[in-house]
């Protein structure tokens, strides 16, 4: 009898760790997150570069509002790391493991934009003549972002989560502008569509927090 109970306690017991377990993770692992990579097929915007920063800082901020969750390391903290302790000559780098291992970094998030689409409507009215005609013009850009929590000891993907984005402008002003396939729209629409979707790849659906059993914006810790 005594047994069987222990039996039963340790598949109760394993049955409620079973989703960290399966992802490897444990509470509050260290982990750095790396630039954001415009990966999106068939889209041409040369200067995604200007905002591949802001797309990381974005990431940066949402999971550093998890201090529950994550302990997360700078990345500029571990490039001073390198200049200060001359490590640049023997040619190690801020992405490489042997850096993050120095302050204990366990696993590295990529982020990737991995879908950048847009869709063009036109609504006009006015048919009598003399009367003021109406012609709008509205773009919607439309993203989708992944990230790929990496373990940094083996390489191994432990998580991948997937979020969407959407920006709504009226009437695009003559200027900078970006092509997404035969549209053109302002690289700040696009970043915004971006940005809403990391918002959705962390606490979304198929979000990184979700998939860690976190509720959404909730800091009192798992669902």
């Amino acid at each position: 009898m005594f047994r069987r109970i222990a039996l039963l306690c340790a598949l109760v017991l394993g049955m409620g760790m079973s989703s960290v377990c399966q992802a490897g993770l444990h509470d509050h692992p260290t982990i750095a997150v790396m630039p954001f990579k415009n990966k999106a097929p068939d889209v041409y915007w040369e200067s995604f570069g200007d905002y591949s920063g802001q797309a990381t800082e974005s990431l940066i901020s949402k999971l550093s509002a998890r201090y529950d969750v994550f302990n997360l390391v700078d990345r500029e903290y571990l490039q001073d790391l390198i200049e200060e302790q001359s490590l640049g000559m023997t040619g190690l780098s801020v992405d490489g493991p042997e850096v993050g291992r120095l302050l204990g970094v366990e696993y590295k998030i990529y982020g990737s934009v991995t879908g950048l689409t847009t869709k063009e409507n036109h609504v006009s009215f006015g048919t009598y003549e003399g009367d003021l005609n109406f012609d709008n013009t509205q773009h919607r850009v439309f993203a989708h972002v992944t990230l790929r929590l990496i373990e940094l000891s083996t390489g191994r993907i432990m998580l991948v989560a997937q979020g969407d984005g959407a920006s709504t402008s009226t009437n695009t002003a003559v200027g900078t502008l970006i092509s997404l396939g035969t549209k053109f729209v302002s690289p700040e629409q696009a970043y915004n569509a971006i940005d809403k979707a990391i918002e959705d790849a962390v606490y979304g659906k198929q979000g990184l927090l979700t998939q860690l059993g976190y509720g959404n914006n909730d800091k009192g810790g798992k669902k």
